[in-house]
């Protein structure tokens, strides 16, 4: 039967809603660019410090504790012994264009303590205890002033104690100064151990580690080793050892003066007298501080 018309026109409605329908095409949207993180700020390098000694008058209390312990030996001498040596070290700087920095002082009110085995309470010397010498590359190098009583005897004992203690107060500085900027020193020295002339040998090495405006933090490492022979008693005695230790110092570049000093040292030492030989551990911390 032939279609009418209307009814094509119906079906053909009909087919065509049934068929796909075709959608809008939306444009695809673009993802943002994404940002790329900030290149890091480089960190300058603190500016390198210029230090100088000053000339002038400077002024510490040094205080030195150590302990001794017998580690082989007859066991009727064993034990731990302390001893502690305390000091006030006055010195004047003249520095000069190209040379060393020429060093002369005293030690006053110094005071050395240790226990009944070793000593005991050592008089008080009846005067300074005077010194004089130089601080160069090479690191400090400062000698009794006037007589040098030796290893024997009060006097001897008092004179070695300040040297020592005016040693610790003085050390050698570059002149620029900048974070891990190194160097190192040596010293050989005469110094008493007990009634024994010790000749002591140290290496010194040295890192700055923080400056902060006019403070310099400096980290020291010391190796050292000693060696004497005397006869004591009417008996022959000698002595070696080995030491190391380590230390934080602090400057003061705008003043021109060490400020303080921190350290700590072990060593071992042997003592052979006819009937054999002793063997100790020595521990050392020694404390600097500038007086104002």
């Amino acid at each position: 039967m032939p279609l009418r018309p209307g009814r094509s026109l119906v079906i053909a409605g009909a087919l065509a809603a049934c068929g796909p329908r075709a959608r809008p095409t939306r444009p695809t949207p673009t993802p943002a660019p994404t940002p790329e993180p900030a290149a890091p700020t480089p960190t300058a390098a603190p500016a390198a410090t210029r230090f100088a000694y000053l000339g002038g008058s400077a002024s510490y209390d040094v205080r030195s504790e150590s302990s001794v312990e017998m580690t082989a030996g007859p066991d009727a001498e064993r034990g731990r012994e302390r001893a502690t040596v305390t000091a006030q070290v006055t010195y004047e700087l003249t520095p000069s264009a190209r040379g060393p920095v020429a060093v002369r002082g005293q030690v006053d009110a110094l005071s050395m303590d240790a226990s009944s085995r070793i000593g005991g309470a050592t008089p008080p010397p009846a005067e300074p205890v005077r010194f004089q010498g130089w601080i160069d590359g090479r690191g400090p190098r400062l000698d009794a002033q006037g007589a040098v009583f030796g290893c024997v005897g009060p006097a001897g004992t008092a004179q070695a104690a300040g040297i020592a203690a005016a040693r610790e107060a003085a050390l050698y500085v570059p002149a620029i100064v900048a974070v891990s900027a190194k160097w190192r020193d040596s010293a050989t020295v005469v110094t008493c151990r007990g009634p024994v002339p010790t000749t002591v040998t140290t290496v010194a090495r040295y890192e700055i580690t923080a400056i902060d405006g006019a403070r310099v933090q400096v980290r020291r490492e010391t190796t050292l080793r000693m060696r004497g022979q005397a006869i004591a008693g009417g008996r022959s005695v000698s002595v070696t050892g080995t030491g190391e230790g380590t230390a934080a110092i602090e400057l003061d570049a705008t003043l021109g003066r060490l400020t303080r000093i921190d350290g700590d040292m072990r060593a071992t030492v042997t003592v052979t007298l006819p009937d054999g030989a002793r063997a100790f551990a020595q521990q050392i911390h020694t404390e600097v501080r500038r007086r104002p």
